[in-house]
Parts: structure tokens; sequence; C-alpha cells
């Protein structure tokens, strides 16, 4: 009412992650196109690149279908593109990521592959454990197919990112 529809799409958006985190898919993926057509309409890219990515990790849960993967595939690369052009790195390699597991559960393990080790390199050059536990996950997963002795090597490399961030953490958080 009072003009603020940045503040509002913000708090929209910020439901939608929180009801992600609860499980509610189905609230959560509203909530997204409602926050995704009030940053469209601010015409603030990034964020609905953001939001589409969401939107993208939602469609691709478990039981998504073919046509599922293949519209959460099209908004995962279209948002990595907008990170890649905007210089923001660690939200083009959280796309990779993304985008990685798509293209595994499409049975296209040499690109997932390619996008989990480009997220890898990223995450260790910026320092960010969250990511970089992520896409050793992810690599293990991949190479545990052929090698599990590969897998174990990159799973212990997942937990020891996730043991570095709790090191971080102060003694109030």
């Amino acid at each position: 009412r009072v003009g603020m529809s940045l503040e509002r799409a913000r708090a929209v958006a910020s439901q939608a992650f929180g009801h992600i985190q609860l499980g509610q898919h189905d609230i959560a993926s509203d909530l997204l196109a409602e926050a995704r057509q009030a940053f469209r309409r601010e015409g603030n890219q990034v964020w609905v690149a953001t939001l589409d990515l969401h939107r993208a990790a939602l469609l691709a849960q478990d039981s998504a279908s073919d046509a599922d993967l293949s519209e959460a595939l099209t908004l995962s690369e279209g948002a990595r593109q907008i990170f890649r052009r905007r210089g923001m790195v660690a939200k083009h390699a959280y796309s990779q990521l993304v985008e990685g597991r798509l293209r595994e559960r499409m049975e296209m393990t040499h690109e997932a592959a390619r996008l989990y080790r480009s997220a890898l390199r990223a995450a260790s050059r910026l320092r960010l454990p969250w990511l970089l536990y992520q896409s050793q996950h992810a690599l293990g997963r991949l190479e545990g197919r052929d090698s599990p002795e590969a897998a174990r090597r990159r799973y212990q490399l997942a937990i020891d990112a996730i043991e570095s961030m709790w090191c971080d953490l102060q003694p109030e958080e």
C-alpha cells in the first residue's frame, strides 16, 4: 500500500525460501512465481535469475517428470548465463551445481561432471565451504558409479568442508 514493491518482493521471496526449507514445495512454488513476477516488473534480472534457479531446484525433485527436468534445465541455464554476465562468481558456481544435478538426473554424466568440477574450482578459489562440500559430494556420487574409493575420497573432502564451517562459527552463533 505504501509503494514498497521491491521490499514486498524480497519478503515474498524470503517466505518462499522458508517454505522450501520446510519441504512445503507447492506453497514455495507459488510464492516463487509471485516474487519472480514482482522482480520482473522492477526489471531486476539478478533476482529473477535467483528465483528461477530455486524453481529449477524444486522441479528437479526425485519424482520429477521429464518435462519438469527439461523446464528446470532451461531455467538453470538461463540463470547461470545471467550470473556469468554479471560477474557473480558464487551464484554462477551454485547455478553450475544445480545444472549439474539436473544433467546427472538426465544421464548426461560428462556434462554434469564438467559443471561440478567448475563449481568446485570456484568454491575452492572463493573459499566457500557450503559450495565446496556440495560440489565434492556431487562428484563423489558421480565418481562412485565407477570407483567406490574415489567416492570415499570425495565424501571425506565434503565432510572436511562441513567441519571447516563449524570452526568458523562464533560461540553465540
